[in-house]
């Protein structure tokens, strides 16, 4: 049986052939879930991290690693995503711990609509900073809450 090959942010996501990606995602998803860490501080969302392995999140002095009303609607809202039914979020993020032109670049890349993409070319742009797209690049690397600002 050949197999296709799909990059995913966590590695490789191998499909059947004549198997459905959506039911493919999926059973992945059901494999990984429990890989999310999910923090939140008094503002939002401060950080979503994918662990490794046995990795552990490092809690930042900001993020609170208990499960509160705010956290749990995170968990709903990121399940929804991940299953296809949410287009965008409702929550909040704290981009407080980040750099001005992070920030600026993240609040930018949030306003791109679902399923469209962007380069970073286009977010330097739109920031007022044109010649800065490796920048806006490292930038979007440095995204604590990669599933809320794509």
């Amino acid at each position: 049986m050949a197999r296709r090959v799909d990059k995913w942010r966590q590695g490789e996501l191998f499909q059947k052939d004549g198997e459905s990606l959506e039911n493919h995602v999926a059973e992945w998803l059901q494999k990984v879930r429990a890989e999310f860490s999910v923090f939140v501080s008094d503002e939002g969302i401060a950080e979503i991290r994918m662990l490794h392995g046995v990795e552990k999140p490092l809690v930042a002095d900001h993020a609170k690693e208990q499960s509160t009303p705010l956290s749990r609607r995170v968990s709903k809202e990121i399940e929804e995503y991940l299953k296809g039914t949410r287009k965008s979020f409702e929550l909040k993020t704290d981009l407080s711990s980040l750099t001005p032109f992070i920030t600026k670049v993240l609040r930018e890349t949030e306003k791109i609509p679902y399923g469209e993409t962007r380069s970073y070319g286009w977010v330097a742009n739109q920031i007022g900073n044109p010649k800065a797209s490796r920048a806006v690049g490292q930038a979007l690397h440095r995204n604590p809450v990669p599933l809320v600002i794509p």
